[in-house]
């Protein structure tokens, strides 16, 4: 588990990411066989995943970086992680897969129109550098589930993002579904 970096999370640079958000994802033809309780009429639609993130902008204090509908892509995801936001927040399904977690995942937008689903997978947070973050929501079903390892606990994404580097203090928080 890596290190916190040792600055204070209560100051912030004004040109510093203050909230990046995902969220509200196209989900392509095939991917919502793959989603728990979905049908065919919402077609893994998730209503109020892009109000819930308009409404978590509202209240950030500082800068926002927000990805909704076709922007919700994993490269997105990726370059804006490095930019050291405070808060992220991804709203989106999640898959668990109990005999081999590694393989557990969150769902992103297709890269273009027509294409597959692109999913980031719980072993690809391990190698995220999320120390700078005070504040990791992942608004999803199945974050926590996962099968209990002895002396390791539940392989699921918040042991991922504490493995990525996300602080353990009493004044931070890890918020999860």
């Amino acid at each position: 588990m890596r290190g916190a970096f040792p600055q204070s999370a209560r100051f912030q640079f004004p040109w510093r990411q203050q909230l990046v958000a995902f969220g509200a994802p196209d989900v392509g033809a095939g991917a919502e066989d793959l989603l728990v309780g979905s049908n065919e009429q919402d077609r893994g639609v998730l209503r109020g995943s892009a109000e819930e993130i308009q409404q978590i902008a509202r209240m950030s204090a500082g800068r926002t970086l927000i990805f909704l509908g076709p922007a919700d892509q994993k490269q997105n995801f990726f370059s804006a992680t490095q930019t050291s936001p405070v808060l992220m927040h991804v709203s989106t399904h999640a898959i668990a897969d109990m005999d081999n977690p590694e393989r557990s995942r969150l769902l992103f937008s297709p890269d273009h129109a027509g294409q597959p689903n692109n999913y980031l997978f719980l072993k690809e947070l391990y190698d995220l550098d999320l120390r700078s973050v005070s504040l990791a929501t992942l608004s999803a079903c199945d974050t926590e589930r996962g099968p209990s390892v002895p002396g390791e606990g539940v392989q699921a994404f918040s042991r991922a993002l504490l493995a990525a580097g996300f602080p353990v203090h009493a004044d931070y928080a890890l918020a999860r579904s």
